[in-house]
């Protein structure tokens, strides 16, 4: 980690290169982003995290969908070569700002994956936006009981009217 903390701009040929020691070493690229992401929020690097997440993503493959159907294309979300749950970790274990996580949390394409581990950081807001995305009226339901009965019915205002509007929009 010590070469990812303060060696990250060394040339590539430089023994003081975290890409040359991943070589070095036959880091995969997985991995080496892996590592590179555990740095970056080990030092509270928050915007280095994120590029970090879109240097790994098929961003271009994206643009290039959008630009041959945009109305498929805006529905589809981007692919992180090691997955978004290795940066949703490192967040959590470092404490990064909550919108940052929620963030991460959001460009995880599979809803059910989203809300388990939305659940496992709990990031409820995240799990209530995905259950409305889903219309799954009795897990939201069930989210806003949890909530009253961990927080009482004025501990966390913002997130039960946020489970309220979304019970509301959905037709109960």
């Amino acid at each position: 980690h010590y070469l990812l903390f303060y060696h990250r701009a060394a040339p590539d040929d430089s023994v003081a290169s975290p890409r040359a020691l991943a070589a070095a070493l036959a880091l995969s690229p997985a991995a080496y982003m892996r590592k590179s992401a555990l740095a970056a929020a080990q030092i509270g690097d928050w915007e280095l995290l994120r590029s970090l997440a879109w240097a790994g993503a098929d961003y271009h493959a994206a643009r290039k969908a959008l630009a041959k159907n945009p109305a498929k294309a805006r529905r589809r979300k981007p692919k992180s070569v090691i997955g978004w749950e290795p940066f949703v970790a490192a967040a959590v274990a470092h404490d990064a700002p909550p919108d940052l996580v929620d963030y991460f949390l959001g460009l995880i394409a599979d809803p059910e994956a989203r809300i388990k581990l939305a659940t496992r950081c709990k990031h409820w807001a995240v799990v209530a936006r995905t259950l409305e995305s889903l219309a799954d009226l009795h897990r939201l339901r069930q989210l806003r009981a949890f909530i009253i009965r961990k927080h009482g019915r004025f501990g966390d205002v913002r997130l039960l009217d946020l489970v309220d509007g979304a019970l509301a929009r959905l037709g109960t």
